[in-house]
């Protein structure tokens, strides 16, 4: 009888394994309803398995009792390791004041103004407590200097005194993978004044790469040898940020981590020579396993190189000693072997996009291949397209999820540069290992022309912006969907044409209809202050369905990432202007971003501006009205505003229906803002502040409502200022304020 899909134990309990981690962290999360849930359904899991063990002898019965006990026992287990995981990061993990500081040197990122670096086998000395002990972490310290350390290198030994804040693997609700991964416990922020180092010792694998590195960029050009380093050991610091995001936009920024990819090129070359020397099966099975694990620690034990190792190993294993290969049991056993070590891997987007190119690979190639002999189009050609299809279609949901923008064009750029790429590593290994033994650096120059054509393509295919796909709301449920489409339309799940057709079709409209009813825009029929997560950036409207941004502090290309998902979130798809109290140069990048995405009517700015920033906006805002104003009231429509320079704040009057009401919206009530309230005898309704000193609060009794904190769209954080004195201990009253 064929089942819906065949039993494989390892992929259930890699499935459990998933389950048991992202539960750990809801809990950790203090998610008390994701707990109760949890705890319900396997409560109805663990009596279903029981009752109908003993009443029941159904084969389709004891198929599903199977699958619940693996997902049951990858679910305990990683639960429980995850949560030991967790503790035993966190323990013993405080802030420290004032400590001396010895450690060593394990990777270095050279910036114009500052060395980031990360420091292993730290000890450190309190002087308060007058004792000196070792840290089980690392530190990740930044040292603010006018001169670049270039004599700071791997190996050496640093001194310095500072304090040491305590690093949470869990904040705002998202997990710090790369605290995790690396093991960074603490974050430190010196000056140079502080900071001394000696030479010391490079290690057995940062020796080796040391080597390597040398012979890169002592026969290549900079950016071709920093290229080439990042694809044999995956440290891509070393890259110009502009060819990175050549590589990127183009989708092809994969091949400049060590992969999978990188791993079967590798492989294919070990059986080449293996071939040649006619080894054994055995042989060749002892001696790939060394191999591949030497280049995983050579690679810092990478997940994507590890994944791609076992996977290659257990395929040797398989052919070997005759048994059946089963590559998506392979794919299930290595993310199980990882997730052994480090069960909270599975929020690394390293390891997400391994993973979920491996099983589009797996699950979509045949599907491909079968629809491309059905259009008469089979040959090695049609081959290499629906592997770079399945892992395109595989990794197309976390790209977007995460990078919220992919290229339209990355599947005709890797299906051009990968095959390209394959042969230039090829090379690049064997002429790397040549010039180990013998300086031959002359052959380089084939690796240099290859390199500098796969540059020029990365560049053509990146530079076509308007083939880049942008969404900053495609969620958890989208992928979700998105996955269970992906299963129904492989050759793994069990169904007849008609049946499969109607499901793929019933999911198809489904994720259509939820992902473009998002877009729909609101329509607003109210006076609303809408917070965003970024300070001092707010959104008015009114029952005209105006909206207008209000922002009061200088913005960066991260803020205006946050805004973006914020505008979306409330589907504000135009904004009808722009106020600002505050501009510099460090504002241009969002401000232009603002305006030209979401077709701002008029920008409002304060008149203190230079001849290039006014440049700057005339030459890069599409159709934009930029309006100079300071300290006098202008209209829009039924809302007259004001932009107070002195206290870096936008005063409103919003008159509605006969009906009006004033706002005042700034940073801190300070003594000088208190001093202008004062002065110019503001009034009104409301008034919103992050911050309240309690010696002014007297300046705002002409104002009813203060909002506190962070405001949202339903005013729920607000207290009324009449009652201040009853609800508030004064004493107390900045943290009081603070915490709401």
């Amino acid at each position: 009888m064929e089942r819906f899909i065949n039993f494989r134990a390892f992929l259930f309990v890699f499935i459990g394994a998933i389950l048991g981690s992202v539960f750990s962290f809801q809990v950790f999360s203090e998610n008390l309803i994701c707990y109760i849930i949890t705890f319900v359904l396997t409560l109805l899991a663990l009596i279903y398995i029981i009752l109908t063990s003993f009443l029941s002898k159904n084969n389709k019965i004891k198929f599903i009792n199977k699958f619940l006990i693996c997902i049951l026992v990858g679910f305990t287990i990683f639960s429980s390791l995850s949560s030991i995981n967790y503790l035993t990061f966190n323990k013993n993990l405080e802030s420290l004041e004032n400590v001396n500081v010895i450690g060593r040197v394990c990777t270095v990122n050279e910036n114009a103004e500052y060395n980031y670096l990360i420091l292993e086998d730290c000890k450190v000395i309190d002087f308060k407590e007058e004792t000196t002990y070792g840290l089980s972490g690392k530190i990740s310290l930044v040292v603010y200097s006018e001169d670049v350390f270039s004599n700071l290198s791997i190996g050496d030994k640093v001194n310095y005194t500072g304090n040491l804040n305590s690093n949470k693997l869990i904040e705002n609700n998202q997990f710090n993978s790369y605290y995790y991964k690396n093991n960074i416990k603490y974050s430190s922020f010196v000056n140079d004044d502080v900071f001394s180092f000696t030479d010391g010792n490079l290690k057995l694998d940062e020796n080796f790469r040391e080597k390597v590195k040398n012979i890169l960029f002592s026969n290549m050009s900079y950016d071709n040898a920093s290229i080439c380093y990042a694809s044999i050991f995956g440290d891509k610091t070393l890259i110009e940020d502009k060819i990175y995001e050549s590589f990127s936009l183009s989708g092809t920024a994969h091949i400049l981590c060590v992969s999978g990819l990188h791993v079967g090129f590798l492989v294919a070359l070990l059986y080449f020579i293996f071939k040649l020397l006619k080894l054994k099966p055995k042989v060749i099975l002892i001696i790939l396993s060394i191999v591949l694990f030497i280049y995983c620690y050579l690679c810092g034990f990478s997940t994507s190189v590890v994944r791609a190792s076992i996977m290659s190993i257990i395929l040797c294993f398989a052919s070997t000693f005759g048994t059946r290969y089963d590559s998506l049991s392979a794919l299930s056993l290595s993310g199980i072997i990882i997730l052994l070590f480090k069960p909270f891997y599975i929020f690394d987007l390293g390891f997400q996009l391994s993973f979920a190119a491996c099983f589009g690979i797996i699950l979509l190639t045949p599907s491909f291949v079968s629809f491309f002999e059905k259009i008469n189009f089979s040959n090695k050609f049609s081959e290499t397209l629906s592997i770079t299809l399945a892992a395109q279609v595989g990794t197309f949901p976390i790209i977007l999820h995460n990078f919220e923008k992919m290229s339209m064009l990355s599947i005709c750029a890797n299906i051009i540069i990968v095959p390209l790429f394959s042969v230039l590593f090829t090379i690049l290994i064997v002429f790397v290992f040549i010039n180990a033994i013998f300086p031959m650096g002359f052959l380089f120059y084939l690796v240099e022309i290859i390199l500098n054509f796969i540059i020029f393509l990365t560049k053509g295919f990146g530079s076509v912006s308007s083939m880049i796909f942008q969404t900053n709301t495609f969620s958890l449920f989208y992928s979700l969907l998105f996955y269970i489409l992906v299963l129904c339309l492989s050759k793994f799940i069990n169904l007849k044409n008609k049946s499969r057709l109607i499901f793929i079709s019933v999911l198809v409209i489904t994720f259509c209809f939820s992902f473009l009813l998002q877009y729909y825009p609101n329509n607003f029929n109210s006076n609303l202050l809408l917070s965003t997560n970024v300070e001092n950036c707010n959104i008015i409207t009114n029952s005209y369905n105006q909206k207008i941004m209000i922002n009061l502090d200088e913005r960066t290309n991260d803020d205006y990432a946050v805004v973006n998902k914020d505008l979306l979130n409330y589907k504000i798809l135009k904004l009808d202007a722009l106020i600002l109290s505050n501009y510099s140069e460090n504002s241009q990048t969002f401000v232009v971003n603002i305006c030209n995405k979401y077709n701002v009517d008029t920008l409002y700015l304060p008149s203190s501006l230079t001849y290039n920033e006014e440049k700057y906006l005339f030459e890069n805002l599409n159709s934009t009205f930029i309006f100079k104003a300071k300290d006098n009231f202008y209209g829009i429509n039924n809302i007259n505003f004001k932009i107070l320079t002195e206290i870096n704040g936008v005063y409103l009057n919003v008159m509605e229906n006969n009906h009006s009401f004033t706002m005042l919206i700034g940073n801190n009530l300070d003594k000088t803002t208190a001093s202008y309230l004062i002065r110019e005898n503001l009034t009104g309704n409301f008034i919103k502040f992050n911050y309240l000193n309690k010696n002014y609060i007297n300046s705002v009794e002409k104002f009813d409502i203060i909002f506190c904190n962070n405001a949202n769209i339903r005013q729920t954080n607000i207290y009324s200022i009449k009652n201040l004195s009853k609800l508030i201990d004064l004493n107390n009253f900045k943290e009081k304020i603070y915490e709401v």
